[in-house]
């Protein structure tokens, strides 16, 4: 029986009698797979179930949205940009500030709204300091918009039922810039325009629900709380779950005492004729989100976004896993755009999709007429006379307040008019097929973010500018990493690096596990089993050779550890709400988490990795921060209790999410200061949040030796991909249990076509090493690493295009053919860049697959270069038989492949190495394709310029390479210098040794090599499979725009 803790597994006598009684009553017997009881459902969740149930109530009564923007409050300032207007909730009086960011010339709209009165501490609004690329001095406005007054045809589904006096609308970027905001006053709701459609609406279902702080530390528990359906008469069901919970709640017996009492809101953001909604990792579930509402519902619950420690997730679920990128994207013909929820706190997300019945606005003003005449006699004359109430009890209760208030005037508008308003009924979007996402978080302002588009490269380059792009990874960083909890000690480190070696199989990467050091206290080394660990790291260096330890964030409990002295000494640590310090239990027993919200904490821990502070690293040591949720074996849902305290006494509630993200930032600067700033650091991270692609690689966490989970691992990373985490990778081979040989197999082919390579091992299960199966398993995982490494310029290339344009490397097919319905959801193959269509086999004993093919493209196999086959009786299929030693890799016609045919040890010996050139052609015979080229550790391509980047062409009768301007043809969102020769890159000298071509018509006669325009001697070819291939001189360079090759029929 697998159990949590790993204490049984150390043969040391460090732990202690109490370490054991401890773990025996915190750390019941985990059985595989995950325990659902330790998390929580919807109706287990108070503010999930009140949020819920409020759209519930908006959704099958006539309550209506109680939220109005006051006209008169709203302001442009035209030197910022920023629109800014009042909101209130007319059955409450709450008041909250609305402000709208227009973002990067207008593509990009932020809208923020917080409590512009509080009698409660204000919330935690630090979230873009840390997730945004621009940091705390944020990002770029647009200072390009005008308000402009049109008059609104009653049929145009923009203004969504409300009359035009209502709307106000901006015109957003350049002047010809065909961007819009629509601002709809009663009941509030902003709509997002493009080319004269709604692509994006907000509050468009009314399900927006801010819950005030009513409450502060120390409150009386009879405080009398607020609610907008106050006085009326609800079912008693709906009503009590609108209150669930609202002051205090526990789960499995475990409080959370909520201080500051209910304080969650949600939103709701409508896609107009748009079905399929991607994004929102990390779940293991479809590409295509499934609904969670509705008759027929695909899943009964939410997507929940809490960073959790899942033990062996189960499939097809939208419960929370390791991470979360709050982030729906939307798409159809002609248009993706998505919408980015910045909040740090627990949330879950309802999807619908269809149309959805809606009442109509004048039905939802009469409810709130209703509303407010009952109350009317209870307003204080002093609210009546405000300013912000004016407008809204005016317009709502006639003779309440005088009809000819200058208040009630919108800016530049002059005067509303007393006649009564044109009604639209019905809302024109509920008459067309649209999709929802239903934002419902625990804390924090609403700062929502809403992408344009109109095209999936123009969506990655918004989010790329928002939150930053990948981080161009080290080249060993994209090889082959070899993993284990755990690699007993030195010589069986040794061992696995020499039979890597013996079996002719590359890897750049070992990795070292927990069990590495002194009972459990990281930045250390076990000195019986790792005695002289800098000459282990030294001995793997000489091949090329990497290592990365683990860093988990938990601290050993321990007087004498000398981490734990300076977090306890220094006040680095996450504590209780009484102050005294926060303990609890994971991989060592007793242990404090480090504060990482605080900047001292984070410059603490980043200077942990000096090579003077951790004793045996090198420069050659790379870091894994695993259990960073954080994972808290005594916590309630196995995490930290919410209302623990970090810096300023902001709860753990409201930052939980970026928890490991935080870890990260700070472990990135570690590296980054161990070598001054010179190499790129190299960092897995478990728990990730938005922006965590600035700084490193994730992976998809416990999986399990399972046909079922290698197949979920594609959905999961294009997901992943989707979101702007690139980086990404699950464990080959699963880490739980014991695969068969030739589900082993099957995995490398996969795992040799994802992002992050790595093969990985639970200490319970077999060792799966590549040559442990035997034959003919071990010639299999050869082929695919080895294959792997052949392709690494290419995917080094596409590393670079992620990181300049934020386009991902894994792609889903809708984001290389978004005009093809059929792939829309499709999830079994995808493409690796725009040249490599990949269909992993994920079930056993296939001898054949079908593989679809998008229309007007050329295919070939990509081993022999034939062209592919469509089938006669279903055209868009192939079908492409699959021996164990196969699995479809389609080269595109149309592209050039780069790669290196020699396969070494590492990636670092192959640096020097010529490349081939793969030439694909399409219907019109000719073809293109990038080739990106660095020192492949240093940051001198920024700085210097010290990359080649090559546009390699074949017109049809002519192959040349061009320059490429960054800025320019690729629409580069990170700045860098013009490509210069230097003396620290040589590789700009590579040779190119060989061309190979798919698809070349027959009948060559001769092929003649270029040199400035003039003939220099012919060169030879001979078949290649279905292609043939030319050999090219020793003077042919990648980094040499002067020559050209011919060619002759």
């Amino acid at each position: 029986m697998v159990v949590r803790e790993r204490y049984h597994h150390d043969d040391t006598k460090r732990r202690t009698l109490i370490a054991i009684i401890g773990l025996i009553f915190v750390l019941p017997a985990l059985v595989l797979g995950v325990k659902r009881e330790d998390f929580k459902r919807c109706d287990q969740s108070s503010f999930c179930t009140r949020q819920r149930a409020y759209a519930d109530l908006v959704s099958s009564t006539d309550f209506g949205s109680p939220y109005h923007l006051v006209p008169a409050s709203l302001s442009l300032n035209t030197d910022s940009g920023i629109i800014t207007g009042e909101v209130v909730n007319v059955r409450t009086s709450g008041i909250l500030g609305l402000e709208i960011h227009p973002l990067y010339d207008g593509d990009v709209i932020r809208v923020r709204m917080k409590e512009k009165v509080s009698s409660a501490p204000a919330r935690w609004d630090e979230l873009g300091h840390f997730a945004l690329a621009a940091g705390p001095a944020g990002p770029i406005r647009t200072k390009n918009v005008r308000r402009i007054v049109t008059e609104t045809p009653d049929d145009t589904p923009t203004v969504g039922g409300a009359s035009k006096q209502e709307v106000f609308e901006f015109e957003l970027g350049a002047t010809e810039s065909d961007r819009k905001l629509a601002i709809v006053a009663s009941p509030l709701r902003v709509d997002l325009i493009v080319a004269g459609e709604t692509v994006m609406s907000v509050n468009e279902r009314g399900y927006f629900n801010f819950e005030h702080r009513q409450m502060a530390p120390g409150s009386p528990a009879d405080t009398q709380l607020r609610w907008p359906w106050d006085g009326l008469d609800l079912e008693p069901t709906l009503k009590e779950k609108l209150e669930k919970d609202p002051k205090q709640e526990s789960f499995n017996g475990k409080p959370d005492s909520k201080p500051y009492g209910p304080e969650s809101f949600g939103v709701d953001v409508t896609f107009p004729n748009v079905l399929q909604l991607y994004g929102l990792p990390e779940h293991a579930s479809s590409l295509s989100l499934k609904t969670t509402r509705g008759d027929k519902a695909e899943y009964s619950e939410p997507f929940r976004g809490y960073n959790a420690d899942v033990f062996e997730y189960e499939l097809d679920n939208p419960m929370a896993l390791y991470g979360i990128v709050p982030l729906v994207v939307g798409h159809r013909k002609g248009w993706t755009g998505g919408a980015l929820l910045l909040s740090s706190a627990e949330m879950w997300v309802d999807i619908e999709k269809g149309t959805i019945e809606k009442k109509t606005l004048s039905q939802v003003r009469a409810t709130v007429r209703s509303a407010l005449s009952s109350v009317s006699g209870y307003i204080p004359e002093v609210i009546k006379q405000s300013p912000l109430s004016k407008y809204l009890l005016s317009r709502l209760i006639p003779g309440l307040s005088p009809t000819n208030e200058s208040t009630n005037a919108a800016p530049g508008d002059g005067a509303h008019s007393d006649e009564p308003q044109t009604e639209r009924e019905p809302n024109p979007f509920d008459s067309i097929p649209s999709s929802r996402a239903h934002f419902m978080t625990e804390s924090g302002p609403l700062d929502l973010v809403l992408f344009s588009g109109p095209t999936w490269s123009s969506f990655f380059r918004q989010y790329g500018k928002l939150t930053g792009t990948a981080a161009l990874p080290q080249m060993f960083a994209i090889a082959y990493h070899q993993c284990r909890w755990n690699y007993i000690d030195e010589k069986d480190v040794n061992e696995v690096d020499g039979n890597f070696d013996k079996h002719d199989i590359p890897m750049d990467v070992l990795w070292l596990d927990i069990e590495h050091t002194d009972a459990k206290k990281y930045f250390t080394w076990d000195s019986v089993k790792f005695p002289n660990p800098h000459d282990m790291l030294e001995k793997l260096s000489v091949k090329g050779r990497k290592m990365v330890t683990i860093t988990d964030p938990h601290v050993k409990k321990d007087t004498g550890y000398f981490l734990y002295q300076e977090a306890n000494e220094q006040g680095l640590q996450i504590v209780n709400k009484d102050q005294s310090e926060f303990d609890g239990w994971c991989w060592p027993g007793s242990s404090v988490w480090p504060d990482f919200l605080k900047d001292a904490t984070r410059k603490w821990w980043a200077s942990q990795y000096a090579l003077d502070k951790y004793q045996g690293s090198t420069d050659t040591l790379w870091t894994w921060i695993d259990m960073n949720e954080p994972s808290v074996f005594t916590g309630p849902e196995i995490t930290a209790p919410k209302d623990v305290l970090h810096e300023n006494s902001v709860e753990h509630r409201a930052v939980h999410n970026i928890y490991g993200f935080l870890q990260n930032i700070a472990t990135y600067e570690g590296l980054l200061a161990r070598s001054k700033g010179t190499r790129r650091p190299f960092i897995l991270s478990r728990s990730f949040f938005a922006g965590t692609q600035r700084y490193g690689a994730i992976w998809t966490g416990d999986n399990a030796a399972n046909w079922e989970h290698l197949a979920a691992s594609l959905p999961m990373m294009l997901s992943l991909n989707v979101a702007g985490i690139t980086f990404s990778g699950a464990d080959v081979g699963g880490f739980f249990g014991n695969p068969e040989p030739d589900l082993y197999a099957r995995w490398f082919q996969a795992g040799a076509y994802q992002p992050f390579f790595r093969g990985h091992s639970h200490i319970d299960a077999k060792r799966k090493e590549p040559w442990v199966f035997g034959e003919p398993t071990t010639s299999l995982v050869r082929k695919a690493i080895q294959e792997r490494y052949r392709l690494l310029p290419y995917w080094y290339t596409l590393f670079f295009e992620a990181h300049i344009t934020g386009v991902p490397v894994m792609r889903a097919m809708v984001i290389e053919f978004p005009d093809d319905e059929s792939v829309f959801v499709m999830e079994d193959q995808y493409m690796v860049g725009s040249a490599l269509m990949i269909k992993p086999v994920v079930a056993k004993d296939l001898s054949s697959v079908a593989v679809y093919l998008p229309e007007n493209e050329v295919w070939y196999d990509y081993d022999t270069f034939t062209v592919v086959s469509r089938n006669l009786l279903s055209p868009k299929f192939a079908t492409i038989s699959t021996p164990l030693d196969k699995i479809p890799v389609l080269l595109r016609g149309g592209h050039i492949v780069p790669r290196r045919e020699r396969a070494r040890r590492s990636s670092t010996l192959m640096s020097r190495d010529p490349y081939t050139l793969i030439v694909s052609l399409n219907q019109a015979g000719t073809a293109s394709g990038l080739l990106y080229a660095d020192d492949g550790e240093s940051f001198e391509y920024r700085g210097r310029g010290a990359y080649v980047l090559r546009r390699f062409i074949f017109d049809g009768e002519k192959l040349f390479s061009q320059s490429v301007n960054i800025a320019r043809e690729m629409q580069s969102v990170v700045e860098l210098p013009g490509s210069v020769a230097t003396d620290s890159f040589a590789p700009s000298h590579v040779r190119i040794e060989r061309v190979v071509f798919a698809g070349l018509r027959s009948g060559l006669r001769q092929v003649v090599l270029l040199r400035s325009g003039e003939p220099v001697g012919d060169l030879t070819w001979k078949s290649e499979g279905g292609g043939i291939a030319l050999k090219v001189p020793h003077n042919v360079t990648i980094g040499d725009g002067s020559w050209a090759i011919t060619f002759v029929w």
